[in-house]
């Protein structure tokens, strides 16, 4: 969906060069709306059964498990499960928890999974991007604009599409090693 919205809002972008009356703050106006739209539908979004079960709720847990699995799913199994694995999980005070991230098994995957959000984000795909028009202008392309923004957010937002079915396949482990 990130995706999906920069692709979005470079269209809406790329608007304002062919239309004088499309001004910047239209754009902004338009994604304020979409931001307005996803605050409404999270105030009617229902809490997990997990975080209903952990805050002594488990009748509601019990009606959004029954409403996220459907009518004719036995949810009982699933119920009690999620019971249990709260029993067994230890009710830690926050000075606690930081405690944890002194034994390695806690903070060696936490570095890891920043490591990868650090990399992803400082690879290159957003100066890619970003001087787009640059790059299909030196490359004498005609309509360097609209191709830019079309043709790389078209591209970004098919193969973010296709590598989310091949983590899927794959799996997240396999394609890490291979990737790095």
């Amino acid at each position: 969906f990130v995706t999906l919205g920069i692709f979005f809002v470079e269209m809406l972008g790329t608007i304002t060069s062919y239309r004088p009356d499309f001004k910047y703050y239209h754009v902004s106006l338009v994604a304020l709306g979409i931001i307005l739209v996803f605050e409404a539908l999270m105030l009617v979004t229902k809490e997990t059964p997990r975080w209903l079960m952990s805050h002594n709720k488990p009748d509601k847990a019990k009606e959004v498990l029954r409403f996220l699995r459907g009518p004719a799913c036995n949810i009982d199994k699933e119920l009690n499960g999620m019971a249990e694995a709260l029993k067994k999980q230890p009710h830690l005070t926050f000075r606690q928890t930081v405690q944890e991230f002194k034994h390695r098994a806690v903070y060696f995957p936490v570095l890891l999974a920043l490591g990868l959000a650090f990399f992803q984000q400082f690879s290159g795909i957003n100066a890619a991007i970003f001087y787009a028009a640059t790059i299909f202008t030196e490359a004498q392309v005609s309509n360097p604009t609209l191709v830019s923004s079309f043709a790389v957010g078209a591209v970004h937002v098919f193969f973010t599409l296709a590598s989310v079915l091949l983590v899927d396949l794959a799996g997240r482990k396999v394609l890490l090693v291979i990737g790095s």
